[in-house]
């Protein structure tokens, strides 16, 4: 029989000076009107300032997808960061950012280049579906994600069906790519 991999492992836990800690979240923002903005040049730097911001939070990044209207991140972050004031953060740069480097972003959103709504999920111990999910919205497979048993298979499944209605009743889009 396989190893149960919902068990966490001493690898898995963030060990800081005075806490252990295994805080792990899908974080789900577009920019302002759903504009597809998150192309080319400007999605490559925004997924830099997204990196380089997490980065300097001590926020580890275990996936990100960029999409055309939105951004997925799906992180482990240090205890003494809520999880909204980490999207704040990570928002409030990049838009600055974004809106310095490439003038267009300012003309057609001057002032924030985000919308002021975020979806916040708790991941816990379902690393595997959150990981397929997002790898799915970036259109591939990730190549170095263990295949799973049939039951698991049809929870991934179930999990993808929640993940997908839910998003669409928080950002109201019917088809993902």
């Amino acid at each position: 029989m396989e190893a149960n991999r919902d068990m966490v492992t001493r690898h898995d836990l963030r060990h800081d000076r005075h806490t252990v800690s295994l805080l792990t979240d899908h974080l789900v923002f577009s920019p302002k009107y759903r504009g597809k903005v998150l192309e080319g040049e400007v999605a490559e730097a925004a997924e830099e300032i997204i990196r380089e911001t997490c980065n300097e939070l001590d926020i580890e990044i275990i996936d990100m997808a960029m999409n055309v209207d939105h951004v997925h991140l799906f992180i482990k972050n240090p205890p003494k960061y809520s999880v909204s004031w980490i999207a704040k953060r990570i928002k409030g740069r990049s838009s600055k950012l974004l809106r310095d480097q490439f003038p267009r972003l300012k003309e057609w959103c001057p002032d924030h280049l985000w919308a002021p709504s975020c979806y916040h999920g708790s991941v816990g111990h379902g690393w595997e579906v959150v990981e397929k999910y997002i790898s799915g919205q970036k259109g591939y497979e990730k190549a170095d994600t263990v295949s799973v048993i049939d039951e698991e298979k049809e929870k991934l499944r179930t999990h993808k069906t929640w993940y997908t209605s839910l998003y669409n009743k928080l950002f109201g889009g019917t088809d993902q790519k």
